[in-house]
């Protein structure tokens, strides 16, 4: 393509793509104006958004979506989530009435640079851990959502990964599969043995309160985190009307970031801090009441 910008309809765009004559990393942006089409299985849209998730990141064009709300239709916010779950985007929808105000107004921005972690080690409790299961063998989702918190939040939340699972662990450990004979070597007798070991080691461990003092040698929270404490703590004098979105990538970053800030909550009175992760169901009371608060 040779145009700078090209305007076609889906069946249009889906021949081009197939047939090799379009391919993503050409493309700069991505306007779709029925976005929430890519849900209907015998629409191009939806062919079109299954190419794009099987795209590698660094080839994928950006995508903008516009599609009119309707605010008497309460399928209006399911299918917003949907859609944007589906092209795995960010999609803007307004009403009719609000469209011509939006288009003069322009977003302010400000980048903060923040140093990143000269080092990230396993934290000691982590270490410990591995001696009984070397290979993670046991424990293996804790084990990589701990390694994932600790780079992006710090080694208070990996270490509260362990803590959080504990629950699981008191269920587990009650139940009649951990019952065994003792006198019989066996590689569930071995199983059991290390998920105690493990569950032991957890509930006697003295675990920190989180640290956000960048200069001293208990500073347990990652750079990036200690940054959005300060720059949150400058809305205070806007404590009735500040509204914050934090956005990240994964479910688990989430939920330590929100530990985090709830431990600290002397240092952020005028906040309330929750995560909103989902599933996106109508029946969802509690994501929904957070979404409403919100508002």
């Amino acid at each position: 393509m040779n145009k700078d910008v090209a305007v076609m309809s889906g069946h249009t765009f889906l021949h081009y793509y197939q047939s090799e004559a379009i391919v993503f990393h050409q493309i700069g942006v991505l306007v779709f104006q029925q976005p929430d089409l890519a849900m209907q299985l015998d629409s191009p849209m939806s062919e079109i958004a299954l190419a794009l998730a099987e795209t590698i990141e660094e080839e994928k064009p950006r995508i903008i979506g516009t599609f009119l709300q309707r605010p008497d239709d309460p399928k209006t916010r399911y299918v917003h989530v949907e859609t944007e779950r589906v092209l795995r985007a960010r999609l803007f929808g307004k009403d009719t009435h609000a469209v011509t105000s939006l288009l003069g107004k322009k977003p302010k921005e400000l980048v903060i640079r923040f140093d990143p972690p000269k080092k990230v080690v396993d934290t000691a409790l982590c270490k410990h851990l591995r001696t009984f299961s070397k290979s993670e063998v046991y424990f293996r989702p804790e084990f990589r959502s701990a390694k994932i918190v600790l780079r992006e939040v710090g080694s208070f939340a990996s270490d509260w990964v362990w803590r959080r699972a504990l629950k699981n662990m008191d269920k587990e450990l009650d139940s009649p599969l951990y019952e065994v004979d003792n006198s019989v070597d066996s590689p569930e007798k071995q199983e059991i043995n290390t998920r105690r070991n493990v569950y032991k080691s957890i509930k006697n461990w003295t675990f920190t309160i989180p640290n956000l003092d960048i200069g001293s040698r208990g500073f347990n929270v990652s750079p990036k985190i200690a940054s959005l404490v300060q720059i949150l703590q400058c809305f205070q004098k806007d404590a009735e009307k500040f509204r914050g979105i934090v956005l990240v990538r994964r479910r688990i970053t989430a939920l330590a970031i929100v530990e985090v800030l709830r431990t600290v909550s002397g240092h952020l009175p005028f906040i309330r801090v929750e995560a909103l992760t989902g599933p996106w169901a109508h029946d969802n009371i509690s994501q929904l009441s957070i979404l409403k608060d919100f508002t």
